[in-house]
């Protein structure tokens, strides 16, 4: 059973900056999900999850690992599944990161006036 069997349309890559090139050149509103592993060599999950929340802040996060106890930085609003999960237990996860909605955009710090 793959996304595609749940009705979702899905791309796999082999690396953290294969994605980021994948989301970097979609057109916004093509991807509303980034599943990720936590540990990937070069690039952790969470490093990709920030690179991808700082340039596409509407893409929802979803982290996967066999290692439970991981800490999820909280300000990425990201789910979580364990590894060995079924596809019921993925879909619902994916179905909630989705429902989640885009994480708010924080707006910019503002600057003091400038000096006359």
């Amino acid at each position: 059973m793959t996304a595609n069997n749940l009705g979702y349309r899905a791309q796999s890559t082999t690396s953290g900056d294969e994605a980021v090139r994948i989301l970097d050149e979609s057109v916004a509103g093509d991807i509303d999900l980034l599943l990720t592993d936590v540990n990937m060599p070069l690039m952790s999950g969470i490093e990709l999850a920030f690179r991808t929340q700082a340039a596409h802040p509407n893409v929802r996060l979803l982290f996967m690992s066999a290692y439970t106890d991981i800490q999820i930085p909280t300000e990425l609003g990201a789910g979580f599944v364990a590894k060995g999960f079924t596809i019921a237990e993925l879909s619902l996860e994916v179905e909630q990161a989705l429902n989640r909605g885009p994480r708010p955009v924080p707006d910019p710090p503002q600057l003091p006036p400038a000096a006359a």
